[in-house]
């Protein structure tokens, strides 16, 4: 899809109630740079997916903005690098100009400060004596736009300079980084697909919230661990992501002993909004810890209430209390009843809902009225 239309017009002709950075939107976009529409409950979630993908036209952000009533934009950062500060503090300011040196583009977030540098440099965290900071960059990674407003009034605003100083930006440097002879300990070339890619995209695959997010973690891993982590390419990581991401889909994701047994952010905040919800997440690892196995993915299984109190599956438990977290994980959505067991009938089986059905489910059930069958 083709710019067809000028960017004033498309801009411009924006609905009322929207408040989008007309000025800062079309300075960036007329510099090059790839923009993506945000949204959601906090207005930083992407509202399609943008990882390996060629810049989106105007139009599409804009459409997509409109119809989420959002204000907030994202700044894709291929070509450069933002040292994102989670709080503003004489501390992180401190460490950040010791480190990293001084910004001619910096934006104050809700919290925190975006200081803008040209090229790119691995991704990584820096959580130690009370600092917040991360590195981010390259195309696959963005932080929220100047003149974006979130759904809870929080606005980011430019402190120093503005995107017309794009071009002038001084180049990335890390003041702290040790000489490549110093990577004692780092994964070789040659070993790092084996030993870092195809594992941590199996282990973080369940606890990741999306597949964007997932790549910049892999990322993330690979420029901690590996010797020379900028001669791999970002096609691998994207590539062995979406191979990840896809199994999670299809449940079947196995990492033997060493596999996590985890809930993602969504399902914890369901779980804790419904009756007897700290008993559904308690029954939900266990049945995860039982029924995910390499050779049990996918399968339905029992959950008879009376053995696994005979069985002591969980210290202490009931039969009745095995019931109250069975009808929570099932209101939830989490798990589906594949078969109605009863009088010369066997055991009900019940199988693992996939990751992308659990919101529907909810939604479909409120919308409806339905009631969830229990047995």
């Amino acid at each position: 899809m083709n710019q067809l239309r000028p960017i004033s017009e498309i801009l411009n002709n924006q609905p009322q109630f929207l408040r989008l950075p007309i000025k800062e939107i079309a300075s960036l976009y007329e510099g090059g740079l790839s923009l993506i529409p945000l949204g959601g409950e906090d207005g930083k979630t992407p509202l399609v997916g943008f990882a390996g993908r060629n810049r989106l036209p105007l139009d599409v952000v804009t459409d997509k903005l409109t119809k989420a009533n959002s204000n907030v934009y994202g700044v894709r950062l291929k070509g450069l690098t933002v040292v994102d500060v989670d709080k503003d503090d004489k501390a992180n300011r401190a460490y950040v100009k010791k480190r990293f040196g001084h910004s001619l583009l910096t934006v104050q977030t809700p919290r925190g400060l975006h200081l803008y540098f040209a090229g790119e440099t691995p991704n990584m965290a820096i959580k130690e004596n009370n600092l917040a900071i991360d590195i981010k960059s390259g195309e696959n990674s963005y932080v929220v736009g100047a003149g974006s407003i979130r759904p809870d009034g929080g606005e980011y605003k430019f402190l120093i300079g503005d995107y017309s100083k794009i071009k002038q930006l001084p180049p990335f440097k890390d003041a702290f980084v040790k000489a490549i002879s110093d990577q004692v300990g780092k994964v070789k070339e040659g070993e790092r697909f084996q030993r870092v890619l195809f594992p941590k995209a199996i282990e973080f695959s369940p606890c990741c919230d999306s597949l964007e997010e997932l790549i910049q973690e892999l990322q993330g891993e690979v420029n901690y661990l590996c010797e020379n982590p900028e001669t791999i390419a970002q096609s691998e990581i994207i590539k062995t992501a979406k191979w990840a991401w896809q199994k999670r889909l299809e449940n079947s994701l196995y990492a033997g002993e060493h596999s996590a047994v985890k809930t993602t952010n969504f399902e914890f905040k369901r779980l804790m909004e419904v009756k007897d919800g700290e008993l559904g997440l308690a029954l939900l690892h266990t049945l995860r810890h039982n029924h995910s196995g390499k050779r049990r993915i996918g399968k339905p299984f029992p959950i008879c209430r009376q053995a696994m109190e005979k069985a002591n599956i969980i210290n202490g438990w009931k039969s009745d209390k095995y019931q109250r977290a069975k009808i929570a994980i099932l209101k939830v959505g989490l798990i589906k009843l594949t078969k109605r067991g009863g009088l010369n009938k066997g055991a009900s089986l019940y199988q693992f809902n996939l990751p992308q059905h659990h919101k529907k489910k909810q939604e479909s059930l409120k919308k409806e009225g339905r009631r969830v069958f229990i047995t």
